[in-house]
């Protein structure tokens, strides 16, 4: 499998046209289409300032832009809630292995809370790349006209250009381009 970057506009996106019919992870045809929301990203290092300045930065520079119908192949469906599911149990092994920790207060049961800390973490981290936005791998731009494929398998990123390029010769016709010789 050959992974490739591949920006698909953000109103085809939105108004479903021009979606690829084949998901963008494994280039196989889509068995499901869902409603999806992408978003764009905001500089993790931002939380070190602090959680409120974080909150705030993001909220006001996000870009969303939803899909009604996106692609996902059985195999997309299956990584879902494979993630999904392991993201849970960690998550509760995690609060379970720190709480039973607290409760014994020795020494032993530091090292108890801090693996439960981790699995916490872990399952969250976990449980969040189980989301249908994450499996598909897109990601708003910026400036919120493109939604980015970073890692797009090669048979979803040729159906986008496809379809742009389709879309750009309709429009060139309705604009009269290229223009036509006067008479």
């Amino acid at each position: 499998m050959v992974s490739v970057e591949v920006y698909v506009p953000a109103n085809f996106v939105a108004a479903g046209w021009g979606i690829p019919t084949v998901c963008a992870r494994h280039g196989e045809p889509a068995v499901e289409r869902t409603k999806v929301r992408f978003v764009s990203h905001t500089s993790r290092w931002l939380i070190l300032i602090g959680v409120i300045v974080y909150v705030v930065v993001m909220a006001v520079t996000r870009k969303t832009v939803v899909s009604p119908a996106w692609p996902f192949c059985a195999r997309c469906k299956k990584e879902e809630v494979t993630r999904t599911l392991i993201g849970w149990a960690s998550l509760i092994a995690g609060v379970l292995l720190w709480f039973a920790s607290v409760q014994l207060l020795s020494r032993p049961a530091h090292v108890g809370a801090l693996v439960g800390v981790v699995l916490l973490v872990g399952g969250v981290i976990v449980a969040g790349s189980g989301t249908r936005p994450s499996i598909a791998g897109g990601v708003v731009t910026d400036d919120g006209r493109a939604v980015r494929f970073t890692r797009a398998h090669e048979n979803f990123a040729s159906q986008a250009v496809a379809a742009q390029q389709a879309a750009a010769q309709h429009y060139a016709a309705q604009a009269g381009y290229p223009p036509q010789p006067s008479r």
